[in-house]
């Protein structure tokens, strides 16, 4: 019985691990990123959040530089996708809500070339046509 409670309490606490976070600079705008280190993490994202704070968002390192993809399920606000290439802004796409949990229900972005890094953060109309090609630090 001791160990069974040990391994709860165990469980309990990694579960409630602070998230990895880091500033990440997209031309002169600084954000707070919590970083998906995980397959969970990356499969979540920010899905079920109410909101996404301004100044914050999610950054998705990638092991290598590939085409990826990314959906809305679960997702209760609009966010951008901030595609990132070679330490520069490839293109920013805006994923819509979904709030189906299941994927293959809701739209899906692709990469428009492959990709290091993706970076979701608050929804902002301007950001397409001003942050392409901006350096990402």
């Amino acid at each position: 019985m001791r160990t069974v409670l040990v391994g709860l309490a165990l469980l309990a606490l990694t579960s409630c691990a602070p998230a990895q976070t880091r500033a990440v600079q997209v031309g002169e705008k600084v954000y707070t990123v919590e970083v998906a280190t995980t397959e969970d993490d990356q499969r979540q994202g920010l899905a079920g959040q109410p909101e996404v704070e301004p100044g914050t968002g999610m950054l998705f390192r990638l092991p290598s530089r590939s085409t990826q993809q990314v959906w809305g399920a679960g997702m209760l606000v609009a966010v951008d996708v901030v595609w990132i290439t070679g330490g520069q802004v490839a293109a920013v796409d805006v994923l819509e809500p979904c709030t189906a949990r299941d994927q293959s229900t809701c739209p899906r972005l692709t990469a428009p070339s492959p990709v290091d890094a993706v970076l979701e953060v608050q929804r902002d109309s301007r950001r397409r046509n001003r942050d392409s090609g901006r350096p990402v630090g």
